[in-house]
């Protein structure tokens, strides 16, 4: 089964980045016990204004980089993303960080969706990143099928279409 929703746009992620490192996502609840199947996992560039990975125009949100979908077992597939090379943090008194930030959007239906933002990720290291998903209480609704975390990637009210114009 192909877990990939979205193909890895490399061109808007390896702007000076000659290393690589790996992040894994696990999702699930019940404080970890019980696996979510077909998560959405959205990768992104971290948002920071001065990141070469940002997206230019983009309000808040860094270039889009993968879209996964998690497996029986929770688990997003392991992901190559550009990273400084690992001699950067070598050096004494650098002024370049010897890591690349991140951002992860953690999505499923009936669940409160979770965001982690400046998720580092190191040349040659394979970091795991844990998301516990809590399920929505009966009276609690979703906007646009995802029940946002407080702060973040709140849709402006204006943006919303009501359930007429629906159709």
């Amino acid at each position: 089964m192909n877990r990939f929703e979205e193909s890895i746009d490399r061109t808007a992620i390896n702007n000076g980045m000659d290393g690589t490192g790996y992040l894994i996502v696990r999702v699930a609840t019940a404080r970890g016990a019980i696996p979510i199947e077909n998560a959405h996992v959205r990768i992104r560039a971290a948002a920071s204004p001065d990141d070469p990975l940002r997206e230019e125009g983009a309000s808040g949100e860094g270039a889009l980089i993968a879209v996964l979908r998690t497996d029986r077992d929770g688990l997003a597939p392991r992901l190559a993303l550009p990273a400084p090379s690992r001699a950067l943090s070598e050096r004494p008194g650098g002024t370049v960080l010897p890591y690349a930030l991140y951002d992860i959007e953690v999505t499923e239906e009936g669940y409160e969706s979770h965001a982690y933002q400046n998720v580092p990720i190191f040349d040659t290291v394979t970091s795991l990143q844990t998301v516990e998903l809590i399920p929505l209480s009966e009276g609690q609704r979703e906007e646009n099928g995802i029940m946002p975390p407080a702060g973040f990637f709140r849709v402006p009210e204006s943006n919303l279409v009501s359930e007429e114009e629906q159709g």
